[in-house]
């Protein structure tokens, strides 16, 4: 299932609507502010995000504009604002969709599963195949199981590198370049130190073990076939 992660400041909504998306399973993440918010998407990437407009830091709207221009995420808002301006200004904003409160925990489900199609399908993963698969749209690795993991700009960059050159051994030099590192011994440290993470991040999230390979004062190799689409 896709990840998302819920804005919300009334902490009892907010682990009732966190609770029923895990339980119907979707990954979910829950926050109390745009503070948060802006934290947790620094170091991750959500493919929907549940957005209440009244935050005690900054108004919901202009949370919405700022993820519409920074991210591919979808974008679902929940408010008690329900007049035909309060929806506009919503959409104007990025809203992909817009319910109001209270909401039917049912709709608020079907309304994600309905963006996550829109987005790529990223609700049903397991539909992908034998191979693994990045989703550039939805910022998501596949495993070839089905497992999804979020992944962030950069890692989207050098999976995509690599994966065009499967089971081809892709030069230090590239990889540097697709992250604006310099060809220093800090380039290369920082280089060897983000795809560390990347494979502890999707053995922690999914059990898979990344198939990238290094080659000794060469470069790395993704040593599996690997689809891209988005």
């Amino acid at each position: 299932m896709g990840t998302i992660i819920v804005v919300e400041d009334d902490a009892d909504l907010r682990e009732q609507i966190v609770t029923y998306l895990s339980l119907s399973g979707f990954t979910t993440a829950g926050v109390g502010s745009a503070a948060e918010l802006y934290r947790r998407m620094a170091v991750e990437v959500f493919g929907v995000l549940i957005l209440d407009l009244r935050l005690p830091d900054e108004d919901g709207l202009s949370i919405a504009a700022h993820v519409r221009a920074h991210s591919k995420s979808g974008i679902i808002m929940v408010t008690a604002r329900n007049h035909v301006e309060d929806r506009v200004r919503g959409h104007d904003a990025g809203a992909d969709a817009y319910l109001s409160k209270p909401v039917d925990m049912r709709e608020l489900v079907a309304a994600v599963k309905s963006l996550f199609r829109r987005l790529g399908d990223t609700a049903h993963p397991a539909d992908r195949g034998e191979s693994w698969c990045l989703d550039r749209a939805a910022f998501t690795l596949f495993t070839p199981g089905g497992l999804s993991v979020a992944v962030t700009p950069n890692e989207l960059s050098l999976l995509r590198e690599l994966a065009e050159s499967s089971c081809t051994v892709v030069g230090r030099g590239a990889l540097l370049g697709v992250l604006g590192y310099d060809p220093s011994d800090v380039g290369n440290r920082n280089l060897d130190a983000a795809l560390r993470r990347l494979r502890l991040k999707v053995a922690e999230k999914t059990g898979a073990s990344l198939p990238i390979r290094t080659v000794n004062s060469v470069g790395y190799m993704f040593s599996e076939e690997m689809n891209i689409r988005g």
